[in-house]
């Protein structure tokens, strides 16, 4: 009993912060185009030069580009949010089929008397490093990621085999959920900064 209503409370929270974490990427990407939009009306891009000479910078316009290019960062960063939200929302759908349909059909070839080996568990996983989540991202964008199919199941005989692959999904939806979380505020800095160069830029003129 207990057991359940923890399972309930976690999933009640996790939808909530899931949510939660919608909402934010949903706001910090429309602020930052909504600003983008505005640098592009405020900036005379047609006199864009950074140095008016090789002895000095504008600093001006070079706080404008900056400010440009700190809020394009974040556009960026909001729609590699959704990009990478998708790919995990995919993977953790096939690891959960996967699951109940290992126990369903293990419990079923059970019964029958097959001499099915192994059983199905999850690692824990240690904190991903940023140089881990670059090569998952990278991974997931330029390669096909693997899904375990329903026919799979049914024709293996070790488990142990498709619990690694299970575990695998898991550890890129694990690092992929890590850098959903993190990426939020890599775009409010961005925002931040971009916002200071803009008005240092005026200050400037």
């Amino acid at each position: 009993m207990d057991n359940d209503f923890e399972n309930e409370s976690y999933r009640y929270w996790q939808e909530k912060a899931i949510s939660q974490l919608t909402l934010t990427n949903q706001f910090l990407t429309g602020i930052s185009l909504a600003f983008l939009a505005f640098c592009f009306d405020q900036f005379n891009f047609k006199y864009f030069n950074l140095v008016e000479s090789y002895k000095e910078i504008n600093w001006s316009i070079t706080c404008q580009a900056l400010s440009v290019g700190f809020i394009m960062l974040s556009v960026i960063l909001g729609i590699v949010v959704i990009f990478v939200r998708l790919i995990d929302f995919r993977i953790t759908r096939n690891i959960s089929l996967t699951k109940d349909r290992i126990t369903s059909t293990y419990a079923e070839n059970t019964k029958k008397g097959s001499s099915r080996k192994g059983e199905i568990f999850d690692l824990e996983f240690p904190k991903p490093k940023a140089i881990k989540m670059f090569e998952v991202v990278f991974f997931v964008i330029f390669r096909q990621i693997e899904m375990i199919k329903r026919k799979e199941i049914r024709t293996c005989i070790d488990i142990r085999k498709l619990n690694k692959r299970v575990n695998k999904l898991r550890w890129i939806s694990f690092i992929l959920g890590n850098i959903s979380w993190k990426i939020p505020s890599l775009q409010l800095l961005m925002i931040l900064v971009s916002l200071v160069c803009f008005v240092i830029s005026l200050k400037l003129v």
